[in-house]
């Protein structure tokens, strides 16, 4: 857990209704040679409000998705690749929420599945890190759609120092920060992204 992307990393990619009652009474008054107004009663209905559609659990994980990272095509593909690997240190946080990372992750996603074995054994010690939040320094990554139909995404990243602590709270381990090209292949469908695989370079490697 001491270089948390280390320990996942796998070279494998190529390049109701209201009711309202109004009601108007006249008084006839004291001369008996006077009409009296009618009365009148006046029913109101305000329509009842349409009813909001249900939300399935898996559209909920999705709105957790940033806007700019919705969309198919490069520069939404980007946001997803750095929204993804920036939830990663997260992963292994005390309490930490996997549903999200799991749901965008692929059935062929090595990265993916290492870093799950990671949370497990993590969880399994009753251990958590503190840190190592992903940034990315360049403005543009690159990459695009390719003849496979994946969409690569190619972004240089920068992680912050990891500490890692036991069930009483102990010092366990730790790491300075780290830096490195993360290289994405990304599949679009069913109206999202989903992570196909993902490829660490380090730079001191």
């Amino acid at each position: 857990m001491t270089r948390l992307l280390r320990g996942a990393a796998v070279a494998v990619l190529v390049g109701g209704a209201t009711v309202v009652l109004t009601s108007c009474s006249g008084d006839p008054g004291a001369t008996p040679t006077e009409t009296p107004p009618s009365t009148s009663t006046v029913v109101v209905t305000t329509p009842s409000p349409t009813p909001t559609p249900s939300v399935t659990p898996e559209e909920e994980l999705l709105e957790q998705i940033p806007e700019n990272a919705r969309g198919e095509d490069f520069q939404s593909a980007t946001h997803f690749a750095r929204f993804f690997l920036a939830m990663y240190p997260d992963l292994f946080a005390k309490d930490s929420d996997t549903q999200l990372f799991e749901y965008l992750s692929g059935e062929t996603c090595r990265f993916c599945e290492k870093a799950m074995a990671g949370v497990a054994e993590a969880r399994e010690l009753d251990a958590y890190s503190v840190g190592g939040e992903v940034t990315f320094p360049d403005v543009l990554a690159r990459g695009g759609l390719q003849e496979d139909g994946f969409w690569y995404v190619a972004d240089r990243f920068q992680a912050a120092a990891v500490e890692t602590f036991g069930p009483d709270g102990d010092l366990l381990d730790g790491a300075p920060p780290y830096s490195g090209e993360a290289r994405f292949r990304l599949d679009y469908r069913d109206g999202h992204w989903r992570v196909d695989e993902i490829d660490l370079e380090f730079d001191d490697a």
